[in-house]
């Protein structure tokens, strides 16, 4: 497991990102917890007056949290707080970033992208997304890899990275580790030009039995076991919350390939507004960059 990870404080008392980070901490002594409060509403002439205050509430989380009790924290002055927040997580040495998910405004966010939303697409770390930080998330509980191995943005490299990461969280605290593989609905027809035209006569190979072949080989390759794969048909933010449900998932570890244009979400933030559990996730930012680092690692060894 990484030792140095990052982890955004909210205003309040409500820390579901902290907490998740004092369950970690806990069951994990080497793990080092730098949490950032970033003041985006504040009068000049109070700056020193609002940093005690925040440094204050920093020593009150180290005493709720046993295992924070040595816990860094920083305080930032920005009025942009995604910025800032991505700023330090790109100077710092962090192993891995952790923020709490915020609510949505449905009006809203047609047109201002929320804050976890902005951190989600352009932070170039390994990302969690804390629903809420309670028993139903705990980490004991198991993972879900969500691959697809038909996105646009799919990389081999980076399903590599997505299992290692999984594997080291299951390693580390406990839980086992599903894999799932979501394909829209099918319809059995052939597309002829503009035109969707039913041919019982002609059969094509179903995506779901390519997929299947897919999965199957995936999790051969790291050996988990075949009653722990799954290909499930639907929309994504139904198939692959519903899948949590009924194994007990705590974190669902899937990439972020960004919204894809105006009023419409990508697959993650989609699953992330209907799982109870946290989101791990890779953007593509960190994507290219993991591609790019594999094979100019492996183009060493050629």
């Amino acid at each position: 497991m990484p030792h140095k990870i990052l982890v955004l404080l909210k205003p309040g008392e409500e820390q579901p990102a902290l907490e998740r980070a004092s369950e970690f901490a806990r069951l994990n002594e080497s793990l080092e917890v730098v949490a950032l409060r970033i003041i985006n509403k504040f009068d000049e002439s109070k700056r020193k007056m609002l940093e005690e205050s925040a440094n204050s509430k920093a020593e009150d989380f180290r005493r709720r949290y046993p295992s924070l009790a040595e816990m860094g924290h920083k305080v930032i002055f920005n009025t942009d707080v995604a910025g800032a927040f991505i700023g330090e997580a790109h100077s710092g040495d962090y192993a891995f970033a952790v923020i709490g998910a915020n609510s949505r405004n449905t009006v809203r966010d047609l047109f201002v992208s929320p804050l976890d939303n902005r951190i989600m697409q352009q932070v170039e770390l390994p990302l969690i997304v804390v629903k809420r930080g309670n028993a139903s998330s705990k980490v004991e509980n198991s993972l879900l890899l969500a691959i697809d191995f038909s996105g646009e943005n799919h990389s081999n490299e980076v399903d590599e990275y997505l299992y290692q990461a999984a594997r080291l969280f299951s390693d580390d605290f406990g839980g086992e580790i599903y894999v799932a593989n979501c394909i829209p609905p099918t319809h059995g027809a052939i597309r002829s030009r503009e035109l969707e035209i039913p041919n019982p006569t002609y059969q094509i190979p179903r995506r779901a039995d390519l997929n299947e072949d897919l999965l199957r080989e995936y999790a051969q390759r790291h050996a988990i076991p075949e009653d722990h794969t799954f290909v499930v048909e639907g929309r994504i933010d139904e198939a692959i919350p519903r899948l949590c449900n009924q194994l007990n998932v705590r974190m669902v570890c899937m990439g972020h390939a960004g919204s894809r244009g105006f009023l419409e979400s990508s697959a993650s933030e989609l699953v992330l507004e209907q799982i109870t559990g946290d989101l791990f996730t890779v953007n593509v930012h960190l994507a290219k960059k993991i591609v790019d680092e594999y094979r100019a690692k492996h183009k060493d060894h050629d």
